[in-house]
């Protein structure tokens, strides 16, 4: 019996140990099976291919190389997905113009997605909100790239997907950068810059311009370079809306006469080419400036070209001053001064305002005083020229009264 149970549990074992194997080996033959069966991949004349294939998570590839893959790299990050599937394929595409790279989405198609693409810092372009970016092309100091596609829908949520690329750097293309160009100069100075490509190129611009470097006004233009074993590579500026002038714009809003709120700055900045540096007098380097006090602050704005311009903005008060009542007005209907106008008083409307004649006697009255007296008597009729005088209660918590002389002059 001892005899027989003994084979029993080597059975049992070799049993076990064979389940085991089957299943690594059942592991190898799926991953074969799914790499051969699904996904996309291209088989261009250079050593390396990538290929994203449906059995794989998002953040993930397979790098072919020869008879040799590697398969994996990352692990996607327990995230809010959005209830998206997000998924992209590489293509891979050689030609005599040189090697070329295409993406295309393969998740969740729906109406309010957006979609951000990310090459990385050798990819040109380096991003892309196209569904399906192609022909991107890595500059010669490429070696390990990282693809991130991020989709946000419309309310806010997203979802990233990653995938590492070994890409092949040559492929003819361009890109335009910004050239020095003087901070009053209505234009934009830029240089198309061939990437790649073999030398010497032609560029025909869509105003049928002809040079790499143009100064270009507002705008959309479009061009096509053709290197000389004849690649093309297109390209498009759009310079619509934009200015190349800095302008500052700004909208204040007072601190309290009771130091309860503070003022502020929201300033605008108009034209130019971000990004921007601010420098406040007060020290800060925001864009727009709080918690201020009452008084004048000037800000001095930078440029991507280092073009510079400078503005002052008043911060006001609710407080009224006595000093900034004035003391004479001219009501003769030219449109000047035709009104005994308090600076500030429509910040109290609880305010009352007496005026008298040279004797003390009452003349007219307003409770409140809205900035609409013109040297009249309560019936309307124009009073004559010379002195009069005036009490105001401002009516708030500390009981201010001003009183003093109003001249009337026609």
């Amino acid at each position: 019996m001892k005899s027989m149970h003994r084979w029993h549990t080597k059975i049992l074992v070799l049993l076990t140990f064979f389940l085991a194997l089957g299943q690594v080996y059942g592991q190898v033959r799926l991953k074969r099976q799914v790499i051969s069966s699904f996904g996309g991949s291209a088989s261009p004349s250079g050593s390396y291919y990538i290929s994203h294939t449906l059995g794989q998570a998002g953040p993930v590839g397979t790098l072919f190389n020869g008879n040799f893959l590697r398969q994996g790299f990352e692990q996607p990050q327990d995230r809010d997905n959005c209830g998206l599937l997000n998924n992209f394929v590489v293509e891979e595409r050689t030609t005599e113009c040189g090697t070329f790279y295409s993406f295309e989405f393969t998740g969740t198609a729906r109406n309010d997605i957006s979609y951000s693409w990310d090459f990385g810092d050798h990819a040109v372009p380096s991003v892309s909100d196209d569904i399906n970016p192609m022909d991107i092309v890595y500059t010669s100091d490429s070696i390990r790239s990282i693809v991130r596609l991020t989709l946000t829908t419309e309310d806010g949520c997203t979802n990233t997907a990653v995938q590492f690329i070994n890409a092949i750097a040559g492929g003819f293309s361009s890109r335009v950068i910004a050239e020095d160009v003087e901070c009053s100069d209505e234009v934009y100075r830029l240089l198309v810059e061939p990437v790649e490509g073999t030398a010497p190129f032609e560029i025909e611009w869509s105003d049928g311009g002809t040079e790499l470097s143009r100064d270009l006004g507002e705008g959309v233009y479009s061009y096509t370079l053709t290197d000389a074993i004849d690649c093309v590579t297109e390209g498009a500026v759009d310079l619509q809306g934009l200015s190349s002038i800095l302008e500052l714009d700004g909208t204040t809003e007072p601190a309290s006469c009771d130091s309860t709120r503070f003022g502020s700055i929201d300033l605008t900045v108009i034209g130019g080419v971000p990004p921007y540096t601010f420098n406040w007098s007060a020290g800060s380097t925001t864009e727009d400036v709080f918690d201020l006090l009452p008084g004048n602050y000037s800000v001095e704005v930078t440029d991507a070209r280092n073009c510079s311009i400078s503005g002052t903005f008043e911060v006001g008060t609710d407080c009224l001053d006595q000093g900034n009542i004035p003391n004479m007005i001219t009501p003769n209907g030219d449109g000047d001064n035709d009104f005994w106008v308090v600076p500030g008083i429509e910040n109290f409307p609880n305010n009352e305002l007496e005026i008298y004649n040279r004797w003390g006697s009452p003349i007219i009255d307003f409770a409140p005083y809205m900035n609409n007296w013109r040297g009249t008597n309560e019936d309307g009729s124009d009073l004559p020229m010379g002195a009069y005088y005036y009490v105001l209660q401002l009516n708030d918590a500390n009981a201010t009264t001003y009183s003093g002389s109003i001249t009337i002059i026609r």
